[in-house]
Parts: structure tokens; C-alpha cells; sequence
């Protein structure tokens, strides 16, 4: 008697898979078409340059960056300064 509902189980788990992995009519089947992810927006530090970026995102313990001609705008303390209403 156990084993023939041993059998009875084991043909019932049995049906239950293939009716689950079954390719039959229930619309499911077929291709999809899957779309790839949007790309992502640049990062806010390169929107102002490679170079900016690149300082951004260096190490805290890397060695400073020499300033060029350019980086640093010059300053005159001795002209006058702009009269404010």
C-alpha cells in the first residue's frame, strides 16, 4: 500500500514539472525582447573638464597639482574698488 501511493506521489510531482516547465498554449512562451539600460548622465566633476575630473577624483594622499598659467587669476589690492550705489 506505501508503495503504491509512493508511485502515485512521485508520477503527481512528476506531471506537476512538466506541466510547469511546458511550452503549451498559455501565451507565455516566445520571445522578449529585452531593451538595454538607459545610459547613465556624466558625472558632475566632468561636466567642468578631464582635468578637474581627474584632480576630483584623485586620492587624498596624492601629490598637489602644480598650478599653470591660467589657474590662478590675479589679484590687485591697490585699484580702486567699484562704488556701490
Amino acid at each position: 500500500m506505501i508503495r503504491i501511493l509512493r508511485n502515485i506521489a512521485v508520477i503527481g510531482l512528476l506531471a506537476a514539472s512538466v506541466a510547469a516547465c511546458g511550452g503549451g498554449g498559455g501565451g507565455g512562451g516566445g520571445s522578449v525582447a529585452v531593451t538595454p539600460p538607459t545610459a547613465s548622465p556624466p558625472s558632475i566633476q566632468s561636466a567642468f573638464g578631464a582635468g578637474f575630473a581627474t584632480l576630483f577624483n584623485a586620492g587624498p594622499n596624492t601629490d598637489p597639482a602644480k598650478p599653470t598659467t591660467g589657474d590662478v587669476i590675479a589679484l590687485s589690492l591697490t585699484t580702486d574698488p567699484l562704488k556701490l550705489r
